[in-house]
């Protein structure tokens, strides 16, 4: 499956979801936008996410995921290993979100100051 992946590099939610393909060993093209120049508004990009957010993950069907965490579950659900929102631990789902929620905490303060 190609998976092309439209983002901003300075985007913690980019990020997080770069992070997720890359320790999935998943291989995907990578599509960049500079949020600057609002070049996620064109109407090319609209068309794929009309409401504008990077990032937004298209699969080879034609499919757009918007929403990182939605489209980290969805990794998970079709390529599960190795998992990063499943539980990983033997506590079940309250022990099991740590790579999510690291993900989330640990990207934003590495990319918010331009």
């Amino acid at each position: 499956m190609t998976l092309r992946l439209h983002n901003f590099f300075r985007s913690s939610t980019s990020t997080r979801l770069r992070v997720a393909l890359n320790l999935k060993g998943l291989e995907y093209d990578y599509v960049a936008y500079v949020l600057r120049k609002n070049q996620h508004r064109s109407p090319e990009y609209l068309a794929l996410n009309p409401a504008g957010l990077v990032p937004a993950l298209e699969l080879e069907d034609g499919t757009v995921l918007t929403q990182s965490l939605a489209i980290i579950e969805w990794l998970d659900e079709t390529y599960p290993d190795p998992p990063c929102s499943r539980p990983t631990r033997s506590g079940g789902r309250g022990s099991g979100h740590w790579p999510i929620w690291w993900l989330s905490r640990s990207t934003r303060s590495t990319t918010c100051a331009f």
